[in-house]
Order: C-alpha cells, then structure tokens, then sequence
C-alpha cells in the first residue's frame, strides 16, 4: 500500500502515514463543489519515460489537490518540473486512485508528466 499523500509504501491497512503524516482513506475524492479544475487531462500511453507534459500556472504557497486515477497498466510515477524542466517533485506508488495535497513553492509554470514503472497504460490527472 502506498501513502495517498507523499507517494511512500506504508503497511497495509494503515490509517496514517508513517513518513508524512497523512489519513489515508481519500480514495474517490473529488473537487469540492464549485471548485473548478486547474488540470483536468488524460495521459494515453504513458511508457517509461515521461513525456507529454501538461502546464499549469500557480501562484506563491498556492496548496493544490493532485487526484491520479489509474484506468490501466501501472504503476505509475508523476513528475512534476519547474519552468527550467528540472524535477521538482515526483510521487511514486500510484497504483490505482490517489489525491496528494502540495503547496506550490514559488510562483509560476510546472508541468505534470506521467512515467510507468511497471506496465503502460493511461492515468487521469485532476489538479484543483
């Protein structure tokens, strides 16, 4: 089982994360009512190198939900890239329906790229 926050493996059943904290048990969830996405995109084919990223602009500290629904193959690793493509973050373990919560750090541009890690396959990205 993986940390539906941080990406970590934690012991099966595990009502919290070990590494950061977090409930896990967000399975399903979705955007709160009137909430419009930032990101809503499907990624076909995802092999095991990222590409086809998608951009989104965010603002200082802006805290996001990042909600990755595996439809097949899997798993699969997110990476997310500054406006220099360096990788500023990946999160691992995405196995079937994880919502991760982040803080943006800086103001600006990142792209959202999907890796495989196991089988190829298509993901659904939701950022809101």
């Amino acid at each position: 089982m993986f940390c539906q926050q941080c990406g970590k493996e934690i012991p099966e059943g595990a009502e919290f994360c070990n590494y950061c904290g977090g409930r896990q048990g967000v399975v399903g969830a979705s955007p709160p009512s009137g909430a419009p996405a930032i990101l809503d995109e499907v990624f076909t084919d995802v092999s095991d190198v990222a590409e086809d990223a998608r951009w989104a602009s965010f603002a200082e500290n802006q805290t996001v939900h990042i909600l990755a629904k595996v439809e097949s193959g899997g798993p699969f690793e997110l990476l997310i890239s500054d406006e220099s493509g360096e990788v500023v973050e990946v999160l691992s373990g995405i196995s079937s329906e994880h919502d991760f919560v982040r803080t943006m750090p800086e103001e600006g541009d990142y792209a959202f790229s999907f890796q495989n890690v196991g089988r190829p396959g298509t993901v659904r990205l939701r950022v809101y």
